[in-house]
C-alpha cells in the first residue's frame, strides 16, 4: 500500500512538472538554460543567490519577456549591456498598462469587439463599447501589437513604447475591408424544359389522299389534325386558338404568306394540292424558335419528287 502511494505521489509530481516547467525550479538553473539558449546573461552571486526560486509559471514564449516576467516577483529586472549583454539587477523592472482606443477611418466611430493582441506577452485585449481598451502589467519597453476587427483591415505596429509615455493613449484608426474584391460571373446554361412539349402530327401522301377533304385542299386535310379549328367556308383554320394568320405555311423550305384563294371572300381554297404532297409536318404552338416568329402553328409541306414519265389522273 505504502509502495502504490509513493508511486502516485511521483506520478503526480512528475505530471505538475510537466504542466509547470519553471515554477519552484532554482532560478540559477533555469538562467544556465536560457544562457544555453542564446541569451547573453550577466549576473552576480549577490544579486542572484543559490537559494532563490522561481515563484510563477510565465506566460510568454519570448526568451527576453519570460527572463523578466520570471525576474519580477523575485525582485529582480534585466538591463541592457553592452556587445548585445543582458544584465540581471536588483529591484524589478517598472510595470505599466497599454491603454489606447480603436476607430472607424472613415466615420471616426468607436468600434467595439476588436482585439488588441501584444505579441512579445501573448496578452490581449477586445474593445469597449467606446473603443477603449487596456492591457497591464506589461514591462516597460518596446512591443508590437496587432489589431483586428470583423469588416475592417487589420494593423500591425511594429514599436509601441510602454512607460516611455505616460499618460498618453495609443490610438488607432481601422480602414473599411472591402466586402468584395474581386466579383467573378460565370454563366451556366439551365434547361428549363427536359421534354418538347410541341403537340406535332406527320401526314403521308398516302393519309392525305385517303382523308375526306373538298377538292383534294391540303388546308381541308390539316384541319381534321386535333387542336385545329375552322369554318364550313374558309380554308384559313385556327390553330390552338389563334388567328388564322399565327399559323406558319413552308412548302419545300419557301414561306409562304397567305396561301389561299379569294382572301377577301374568306379564303375558300389553298393554293396546295393533296396529289403533290409526299409529307405533311404539322406542330401545334410550343415550338422552338428556328421554326419561325408564329405562335399559332407550323405546317411543313415536303412535295413528291417528279417522276420519269408523265402521268395524270381523273377525278370526279
Amino acid at each position: 500500500m505504502l509502495i502504490l502511494l509513493l508511486a502516485l505521489a511521483a506520478a503526480s509530481g512528475g505530471l505538475h512538472a510537466a504542466s509547470e516547467p519553471y515554477r519552484g525550479r532554482i532560478l540559477v538553473e533555469v538562467l544556465e538554460e536560457l544562457r544555453r539558449g542564446g541569451l547573453d546573461l550577466i549576473f552576480s552571486s549577490a544579486v542572484i543567490r543559490p537559494d532563490l526560486r522561481i515563484k510563477i509559471e510565465p506566460t510568454a514564449t519570448a526568451p527576453r519577456i519570460l527572463l523578466e516576467q520570471l525576474l519580477a516577483p523575485l525582485d529582480l529586472r534585466t538591463q541592457d549591456g553592452p556587445g548585445g549583454s543582458i544584465l540581471i539587477l536588483q529591484g524589478a523592472r517598472p510595470v505599466d498598462t497599454l491603454k489606447g482606443r480603436v476607430l472607424s477611418l472613415a466615420h471616426r466611430i468607436p468600434i467595439e469587439g476588436a482585439t488588441v493582441h501584444v505579441a512579445e506577452t501573448g496578452s490581449s485585449a477586445v474593445t469597449n463599447e467606446a473603443g477603449y481598451f487596456e492591457i497591464e502589467s506589461l514591462f516597460e519597453g518596446s512591443y508590437e501589437v496587432t489589431i483586428e476587427a470583423f469588416g475592417f483591415s487589420s494593423i500591425t505596429i511594429a514599436d509601441v513604447r510602454v512607460g516611455s509615455r505616460p499618460g498618453k493613449p495609443l490610438n488607432v484608426q481601422l480602414d473599411n475591408h472591402p466586402a468584395f474584391v474581386t466579383v467573378v460571373v460565370t454563366p451556366s446554361r439551365h434547361s428549363l424544359v427536359h421534354q418538347e412539349q410541341t403537340a406535332a402530327h406527320s401526314l403521308t401522301s398516302e393519309d392525305s389522299a385517303l382523308a375526306p377533304a373538298v377538292g383534294n385542299d391540303v388546308s381541308r386535310v390539316v384541319e381534321r389534325l386535333p387542336g385545329i379549328a375552322a369554318g364550313d367556308s374558309s380554308a384559313a383554320f385556327h390553330s390552338r386558338g389563334s388567328l388564322a394568320e399565327d399559323v406558319s405555311w413552308v412548302l419545300d423550305g419557301l414561306e409562304l404568306y397567305d396561301p389561299f384563294h379569294l382572301i377577301d371572300f374568306q379564303s375558300p381554297y389553298s393554293l396546295l394540292d393533296t396529289s403533290v404532297v409526299d409529307r405533311i409536318d404539322f406542330s401545334g404552338g410550343g415550338f422552338t424558335a428556328d421554326l419561325g416568329d408564329r405562335h399559332g402553328g407550323f405546317v411543313e409541306i415536303d412535295t413528291v419528287v417528279p417522276g420519269q414519265t408523265a402521268a395524270g389522273a381523273l377525278e370526279l
